[in-house]
């Protein structure tokens, strides 16, 4: 293995890191306006440095809302993703494997699903449910997210969701991230936590034991191309047959350094970066939010609510005309006030309000509910109503309406389901059940494991059963259309093959393997069925025939002799 070059690593990662962050930093002013709005407690990473932002600072304190609507419509948008799209309170996803035959037997079938129950186990027990709470937050706001995935010797995995404004990221030729840059800010105590003693410089080791005293540290995670064409070919001390790979270093760091600023060098065999993003283009780096979109929609929904609250204020304490007889007296307008006066022989009145008409906000007030409606809309909060009306009023509506509501909001949900499959849910699950496999959790034999190199992840949660609801609804109406003609025409029945037609629907619906009998079980339960119904016939026949023999009995003896022996005939197997 070469030996590190710590100077080439530091410089490389300097310049990657910079130019990722040209791009964004760029930005900042944009990024904020939209987290004012939607998300506060991310405002404070758009608007400071790095090198100024401590963990402690969570959001904005100049920060101020009429009204938290578009705050609501954001975590509700958010949660919707979270209970529909990866709930940790039903399964959300499977292995399959393609090449499986039609036939292919339960066993085959169950050993994937062992595989990604483990997998769901893992990430119940570890924090990816949390870490993905937030990551919705800020997919929602920002358009674009990020997480990481590492190996953890106590919960399988690791996942932690990157705070806003402090990373940038990159993509590859084929438009995916594949590189990640962060900058945040690190006491001495744990930088050496982290990074042990004897990785830091001295004047890291000087402050240990100071709280206020904070150093800048860069991390950068990219693919380790380990090829002519990479400038640290050679000099990174790392596997070849590593991916990925990871630099730590401090800000400030001099090639007289003996670590050369370096803190760590690190190789991942699994994508370490979850980089999800909304509304982009191949070449687009960050994607677009819908937030961003409904900003103007936000700022009309405050708006309307200083009206609403400015009328409301005008009609309790509206502005008045006094009689000029008060004028040096005083007048108390306040409830339960008096005032005393004296006026003279003209009838006048002593306090009028200036608007003969009070000013009325119901006119704002509704302006503000239909904002309210298209933030919802345009936040995919009403789609997951929707879905969520749908699953707890079955019956309420026809099937026509239902599948007309489902593929009017997976239109909208569609495209974007879609690019979570791939940037999100994609790596997530590969790197648990890599993980989980690595770590010898799961045992499988050899015929397991040559099925399991050839599965691919299938999902099964609220939005993509939802997705399938046509095919569901059609499966559903033509079993039952069959079933019914069936009863006036016997011969209908054997157009519809059962095994399939229940294959197939659990296949839609994401049953688990582990409900059906093996083909062996269900053979001898047929052939069992079968030689009972035989059973059941011949005691039928032969009882039939035994009512037959007794009306014989009252024949003349010879006919009444032949029939008993045709009955005793039939029921030995003898010739009559």
């Amino acid at each position: 293995m070469a030996k590190r070059d710590n100077g080439a690593i530091r410089r490389h990662a300097e310049r990657t890191r910079a130019r990722l962050f040209e791009r964004i930093d760029r930005n900042r002013a944009l990024y904020a306006d939209v987290n004012r709005e939607f998300y506060p407690l991310g405002v404070a990473g758009w608007t400071r440095e790095a090198e100024d932002l401590a963990d402690r600072e969570l959001y904005d304190e100049d920060h101020r809302l009429l009204t938290d609507m578009p705050l609501i419509c954001q975590r509700k948008a958010a949660s919707g993703f979270n209970a529909n799209l990866t709930s940790p309170a039903r399964p959300w996803f499977r292995l399959k494997n393609p090449s499986f035959r039609e036939d292919a037997t339960v066993r085959e079938r169950n050993a994937l699903d062992v595989v990604a129950r483990a997998a769901a186990e893992v990430m119940s027990r570890s924090n990816t449910y949390k870490a993905l709470s937030k990551l919705y937050d800020h997919l929602i706001v920002n358009g674009f997210a990020c997480m990481l995935v590492t190996r953890d010797e106590k919960t399988v995995v690791n996942v932690r969701t990157l705070r806003p404004g402090t990373y940038a990221l990159g993509v590859g030729a084929d438009g995916i991230v594949n590189r990640c840059a962060r900058r945040f800010a690190w006491t001495a105590e744990q930088i050496v936590g982290a990074f042990g003693e004897g990785a830091v410089p001295d004047r890291v080791r000087a402050a240990y034991g100071h709280i206020d005293r904070l150093f800048t540290v860069y991390n950068l995670i990219e693919p380790h191309a380990a090829s002519r064409s990479d400038r640290l070919a050679g000099k990174t001390g790392l596997a070849e047959n590593l991916p990925y790979r990871s630099f730590y270093w401090l800000k400030g760091a001099r090639d007289d350094d003996p670590q050369g600023g370096v803190l760590e060098v690190a190789g991942f065999a699994v994508k370490p970066i979850i980089a999800p993003r909304f509304d982009y283009e191949l070449g687009d780096v960050y994607g677009r939010s819908p937030c961003l979109d409904a900003l103007d929609l936000a700022r009309g929904v405050q708006t309307f609510r200083y009206d609403v609250l400015n009328i409301s204020g005008l009609r309790a304490r509206p502005p008045l005309v006094v009689s000029a007889d008060f004028k040096d007296e005083g007048f108390d307008a306040g409830r339960g006030g008096i005032n005393y006066a004296r006026f003279g022989d003209q009838n006048r009145q002593a306090c009028a309000p200036v608007f003969q008409v009070p000013p009325d906000a119901n006119d704002a007030r509704l302006s503000m509910s239909e904002a309210v409606d298209e933030l919802k809309t345009i936040l995919f909060v009403s789609a997951f109503q929707t879905i969520d009306s749908l699953k707890n009023n079955r019956g309420v509506k026809t099937a026509t309406e239902v599948d007309a509501l489902v593929r009017e909001n997976m239109e909208m949900l569609g495209p974007v389901v879609m690019n979570l499959d791939r940037e999100l849910l994609d790596p997530l699950v590969t790197a648990v059940v890599s993980y989980c496999l690595d770590s010898g959790r799961i045992q499988l034999d050899e015929g397991e494991m040559a099925m399991f190199d050839g599965a691919e992840i299938e999902y099964i949660s609220q939005v993509h059963v939802a997705a399938k609801q046509s095919q569901i609804s059609a499966l559903r109406d033509n079993a039952q259309l069959v079933l019914s003609l069936s009863q006036t025409y016997p011969a209908a029945r054997h157009r519809l093959d059962v095994d399939r037609t229940i294959d197939t629907y659990a296949d839609l619906t994401g049953c688990p393997a582990a409900i059906f009998a093996d083909e062996k079980t269900v053979g001898e339960a047929r052939a069992a069925d079968a030689k009972a119904e035989a059973q059941q016939r011949q005691m039928a026949a032969m009882e039939s025939l035994g009512k037959t023999a007794g009306a014989v009995g009252g024949m003349p003896t010879d006919e009444a002799h032949a029939g008993s022996k045709l009955v005793e005939a039939l029921a030995g197997g003898g010739a009559a």
